[in-house]
């Protein structure tokens, strides 16, 4: 059995406000291919100069690909050009006679940051994507970039909502039992709900409350322990369990579960790498920030994993080493 074994994260120094630094790093997964719009409103070299003012009225485009008989890209007419031709009475001329040859192009698999050079550099309104085989597959505009920016935002913006919603004081959700006893606590996660992701975590702040653990503290626990308890929910058929117990001013958390197990823990742990659906990140779940999440929330994270499931240990470090400690 192949086991896969996380990198030790220990931060340097406790921070006080947690906040978000990886925005810019959302984004390192996407490529052309998830931005742009499709599928491409084209011409071939054929069709007239007034066809295409035409389809750019129609369609309220300022510019329109132009591509040969396996759909290749041989060309571009844009805004200007329509003008140009009206101004000289060429209107009704084939587009290959005026049509723009030398078109910067995307190719669909170039990655996000790459487009937004391109997009800097030219100063173009539409760029059409091209595949490997030189086919025109779809059109990026700053409209479509900016529109992919803002749903990755959001669904960061959701993910925390609905974890604040959670964990919000006097939040109570759970249907299944929890354990609590001196300074141990345990969780049986057993739920593909994710209507009821969350729980766990929910009574382990509490726990954690009673036991006079520091606020600040308690609430990197809980967030911590909240993101592992979704992974479980999310990707390992809901059936998990929770075991933490505190011991001298830390709160030890270990997450199991028997699920498929992480294929590629360091791509996993990469801000915005996510496998949820569509569906499932619009209800605030699978924004890709679990694991940076817990690894950012907390002072150490292990991670083992195996096709037989993962095992996550979790440690929460206290500035007050006398609290959290059972008298």
């Amino acid at each position: 059995m192949v086991i896969l074994i996380a990198e030790l994260y220990v931060t340097p120094s406790k921070k006080k406000i947690l906040k978000y630094e990886h925005f810019d790093s959302l984004l390192i997964h996407d490529h052309a291919l998830d931005v742009m719009s499709t599928p491409p409103i084209t011409l071939t070299k054929e069709a007239t100069m007034r066809e295409a003012k035409a389809l750019m009225r129609d369609h309220r485009i300022s510019g329109v690909p132009i591509v040969d008989d396996k759909e290749a890209l041989v060309g571009l007419v844009t805004l200007e050009n329509i003008i140009i031709a009206l101004e000289n009475n060429f209107i009704d001329d084939p587009i290959e006679k005026h049509m723009v040859r030398d078109v910067v192009y995307l190719k669909d698999d170039m990655d996000v940051s790459t487009v937004l050079e391109y997009l800097m550099t030219y100063n173009f309104g539409r760029y059409p994507v091209i595949d490997k085989n030189n086919k025109v597959v779809g059109v990026i505009t700053y409209g479509d970039l900016a529109l992919h920016i803002l749903e990755r935002l959001g669904n960061v913006y959701l993910h925390e909502k609905k974890r604040e919603e959670i964990l919000m004081p006097g939040k109570s959700l759970l249907s299944h039992d929890s354990y609590g006893n001196g300074d141990f606590y345990s969780y049986i996660i057993d739920s593909s709900d994710l209507d009821l992701a969350g729980q766990g975590s929910t009574s382990f702040k509490k726990f954690l409350q009673e036991h006079e653990f520091p606020p600040e503290d308690t609430r990197r626990a809980s967030i911590s322990l909240y993101e592992a308890e979704v992974n479980v929910v999310l990707h390992a058929y809901g059936k998990g369990e929770i075991r933490a117990y505190l011991k001298g001013g830390q709160v030890f958390m270990l997450v199991t579960d028997n699920g498929p197990g992480i294929d590629d823990i360091e791509l996993a742990m990469q801000p915005g790498w996510t496998t949820a659906s569509d569906e499932v990140r619009e209800r605030g779940f699978g924004a890709g920030m679990g694991l940076d999440n817990i690894k950012k929330y907390s002072d150490k994270l292990i991670i083992l994993s195996s096709n037989a499931g993962v095992k996550m240990e979790i440690v929460i470090v206290s500035e007050d080493k006398n609290k959290g400690v059972p008298t």
